[in-house]
């Protein structure tokens, strides 16, 4: 049917074994950084090719989640909640740097769509409150471009090679950086 196939990691192992606990941690998550950074450069990809105008700000919503305790990423479209200083900033590059922030969020609204929405017909500010006459303004809707379930799809097929390759690379790496030689 087939040529057999047999694989040999004795090398690897005792490689491996040879390594401290906290070496082995930095060789694993070093590996599972450098896959996962490979399946973000593969949703970059469907997303600038979705038909969503897109830049590098809009890119950096698109982020890799290490796992710390547990073995494992994520690649996520999610938001961070982060503390940004803005007071060292004054005028245009504060502009500039809340533009940039409020751009990370895009890929989570184009991934999903959105509702059709409106403007309020009503509001309040400093304790008063108002109420405009009519209906409102539509403001209209985004589609969804569900370039993360594509990349999902293609990610699949290589991920595993690839983490099984960066695994080799790094062990390999952490070993000779502490005094092995193993080649």
């Amino acid at each position: 049917m087939g040529t057999d196939f047999t694989y040999d990691d004795t090398r690897l192992r005792r490689i491996f074994e040879s390594l401290g606990e906290k070496q082995r941690r930095t060789a694993m998550r070093g590996a599972f950084r450098a896959a996962a950074s490979n399946v973000r450069a593969g949703a970059v990809k469907e997303l600038r090719s979705s038909g969503l105008r897109s830049n590098r700000d809009v890119e950096k919503g698109i982020r890799v989640v290490v796992y710390k305790k547990a073995l494992g990423f994520k690649v996520t479209v999610g938001t961070k909640k982060r503390r940004v200083n803005y007071g060292s900033k004054t005028g245009r590059e504060l502009t500039e740097a809340r533009r940039k922030e409020r751009l990370r969020i895009v890929p989570l609204w184009a991934e999903g769509g959105t509702a059709e929405r409106r403007t309020t017909r009503s509001g309040s500010f400093c304790g008063i409150s108002w109420k405009r006459k009519g209906k409102g303004r539509r403001t209209g809707a985004m589609p969804a471009f569900r370039f993360m379930e594509k990349a999902k799809g293609t990610a699949l097929q290589t991920a595993s090679e690839d983490l099984q390759r960066q695994m080799v690379s790094y062990v390999e790496k952490t070993a000779l950086k502490y005094g092995g030689s193993f080649r």
